[in-house]
């Protein structure tokens, strides 16, 4: 999928993300499904459907909590804040990224 978005081919990127998450749900892989929700949230970006990309991180974000992987979650709100961003909803965008601060400080991490 990071193939295809990198060469601008978001039909292909998407249906290998898609497959991707088909996989991951069918190995009970979690943690992979919620990284290809994420993948696939960032395809919709590029693509401009700020609605099916929010889809996909609030999933990825769900999914996240629901294991208690701090980490993934901050990216999951790393990601919307970036699609809020994107959409121009600034306060939305902020609060989110105001969601990845808290978080790395609970990390005592920089990079998330």
């Amino acid at each position: 999928g990071h193939v295809y978005t990198a060469i601008g081919d978001y039909p292909n990127a998407l249906a290998s993300h898609k497959q991707c998450v088909l996989l991951a749900k069918q190995g009970k892989e979690e943690l992979s499904e919620a990284r290809e929700l994420g993948n696939m949230g960032a395809v919709y970006i590029a693509m401009g459907d700020f609605e099916n990309a929010v889809q996909c991180h609030e999933q990825h974000l769900r999914i996240a909590k629901a294991l208690g992987n701090k980490r993934e979650e901050a990216r999951a709100y790393s990601n919307l804040g970036s699609a809020y961003h994107y959409h121009r909803n600034f306060d939305k965008a902020m609060s989110y990224h105001n969601h990845v601060l808290e978080l790395a400080q609970e990390l005592e991490e920089k990079p998330i």
